[in-house]
């Protein structure tokens, strides 16, 4: 029986991580924070014009919410749905026709920020990382947005408190509410997440890019007489 010759990686990686490296994952996260301002902002717009403005829109309150939060959705979501099939044209065009494998361990190789046991896979995840360098994620700017975001989040929360506890709940404080949230989860969650990959991917560059210069050099130097295979 012939022995099998498939060389091609299959790093699976836990199932948490296999969760991370989706590429519906990171498209829906982006989407979700494009798109849920937009959303909460529509009703917001359509609210308070309906309070400043009674007779301009004859329906009620309720209905004039629906309809900002409707327009505002389908804006935002139209928004984000244009800049995700951007981005990933621009990232498909480095993983085409590439075994589904070896794409696994490339995306796995730049999430962790360190190389697989696989040169072409290796390749692929410094190709991936260079397109993630070019957003320019960097660990400073990531820290000027969380701070500015972490800032506004606590102005908010205040905001929040002192008008329920005088004025009551209404839509303007369950705007308010949603927008610290949304704040707060980048803050915490999404723009550490850049910073990390944008970290890993200066890393997985470095790294490609030194396996193969050393790759080349061992491959230039003379091989000792004897070394090599012979043909009977």
């Amino acid at each position: 029986m012939a022995a099998d010759t498939d060389d091609r990686p299959d790093f699976r990686g836990s199932t948490w991580e296999r969760v991370l490296i989706s590429r519906w994952i990171d498209h829906s996260v982006r989407a979700l924070m494009v798109s849920l301002p937009l959303l909460l902002g529509g009703g917001f717009f359509f609210g308070l014009t309906h309070d400043s403005f009674p007779g301009l829109l004859s329906a009620s309150e309720g209905t004039v919410q629906a309809l900002g939060y409707a327009i505002g959705g389908c804006a935002g979501g139209g928004i984000a749905a244009l800049g995700s099939t951007l981005r990933q044209r621009r990232f498909a065009e480095v993983e085409r026709g590439i075994d589904p494998r070896r794409r696994r361990a490339a995306r796995l190789a730049l999430h962790r920020g360190e190389l697989v046991d696989d040169p072409e896979a290796n390749r692929i995840a410094a190709s991936l990382a260079r397109l993630h360098l070019q957003e320019g994620w960097t660990p400073l700017m990531v820290r000027i947005f969380q701070i500015s975001a972490g800032g506004f989040a606590t102005l908010l929360a205040v905001a929040v408190y002192f008008k329920v506890k005088y004025y009551g709940v209404d839509y303007v404080v369950t705007y308010n509410v949603f927008l610290m949230l949304w704040m707060a989860t980048a803050a915490a969650v999404v723009l550490p997440a850049l910073a990390r990959t944008h970290v890993h991917s200066r890393r997985i560059v470095a790294l490609q890019e030194a396996e193969a210069s050393d790759s080349t050099y061992r491959g230039s130097q003379p091989r000792p007489p004897g070394s090599g295979c012979q043909v009977l």
